[in-house]
């Protein structure tokens, strides 16, 4: 009996110690395990933080060897739009690349501006808020036409190499065309608008603002410039002939040459032919070609050039041929001429 009992105290006594032996080897395996995970955690940590390093540390030599040419040669890999605009010209050198590259990629403005940013290279606010002429409201092209006496360019360049000029003047006005409108100093006496860029805005064939342009090139002295809307606008035909009898005697040879050019249709009205009536001629690179008039100027022209006979031999006929006058007016001015001939056979 006695026995039974010292041993069934040995035996819980055991127990007892073995349970302890558990539990402590049970914390010793958690506070392991806590460990190794610290561990995994601080050497990721570390290197985390050595790849942020090495990164910063790329990144700060790429920063070092950015330059605009680097930068142009990825804006073309990413197929934004271009502009058409001429870049160069006088003081053209003088003017920033990271503007000329947001002419020329204006659409996508803001992404090169954010490239600039990524690599902290520092720009004019302004870069992100100015507008290029083709972007004006119908408001702003309103106060331009009432100011449009004072559009001028330094080297009178209003179609390509103006962008040197076009840069200063954007400058001084942080590229607000509202404000540059406002003021009325002395240096505001021009304004610098390139004409290839203002002629292409959409909003020229509203009928205020076009009724705009016909007063301003019916002028003496406008802007006439504003004739190259056609080189530009897919007009009406009612605004190109609007725009053709605006034409005077007087208007500079290349403005006429640029509408009746452009559109020699215009040459069937009345008032635009007793313009060019005059100007009709058998030169293939004149714009006043005499194929372009209407069938009785064609006529009288082949008949007139009929001075003798070794210009008829050589030349009436041509003429004639040339013609885009109808098959029997042909044959009745072919008729004419052999009358002619006659006539110059017996006073010779």
């Amino acid at each position: 009996m006695v026995e039974q009992k010292i041993i069934e105290l040995l035996n819980k006594e055991f127990e007892e110690k073995y349970q302890d032996m558990i539990e402590e080897n049970y914390r010793l395996q958690t506070q392991l395990n806590k460990a190794i995970e610290e561990n995994v955690v601080l050497r990721s940590n570390q290197l985390k933080s050595e790849k942020a390093r090495k990164k910063v540390e790329q990144f700060n030599s790429l920063r070092k060897l950015f330059d605009y040419d680097s930068l142009e040669t990825m804006i073309e890999g990413q197929g934004y739009k271009e502009v058409k605009i001429n870049l160069n010209g006088m003081h053209s050198e003088d003017t920033p690349k990271i503007f000329k590259l947001i002419c020329k990629y204006y659409y996508n403005r803001q992404e090169i501006l954010d490239i600039m940013d990524t690599f902290e290279q520092p720009y004019p606010n302004w870069y992100r808020t100015f507008k290029l002429p083709f972007d004006y409201s119908k408001e702003e092209l309103m106060s331009i036409m009432d100011k449009s006496h004072k559009i001028s360019m330094t080297n009178s360049c209003y179609f390509e190499g103006y962008i040197g000029f076009y840069y200063e003047w954007m400058k001084t006005y942080n590229g607000d065309i509202n404000s540059q409108l406002r003021v009325e100093t002395a240096y505001s006496n021009s304004l610098r608008i390139p004409f290839d860029l203002l002629l292409v805005n959409p909003l020229w064939k509203d009928d205020e603002l076009f009724n705009a342009l016909l007063k301003e090139v019916n002028k003496d002295f406008g802007k006439h410039e504003f004739y190259h809307i056609v080189k530009y606008q897919d007009l009406s035909k009612d605004q190109v002939f609007q725009l053709a009898r605006t034409l005077k005697n007087k208007t500079h040879q290349s403005y006429k040459s640029v509408v009746i050019g452009s559109h020699p249709e215009v040459l069937s009205d009345e008032q635009v032919l007793s313009v060019f009536e005059d100007k009709i001629s058998d030169s293939r690179y004149s714009p006043f070609h005499f194929t372009k008039y209407p069938q009785e100027q064609q006529i009288n022209f082949i008949l007139n050039s009929v001075n003798n006979k070794e210009i008829w031999n050589r030349s009436s006929w041509e003429l004639l041929e040339q013609s885009t006058i109808s098959i029997s007016k042909k044959n009745e001015v072919a008729l004419k001429l052999i009358k002619m001939n006659q006539q110059i056979d017996l006073l010779l």
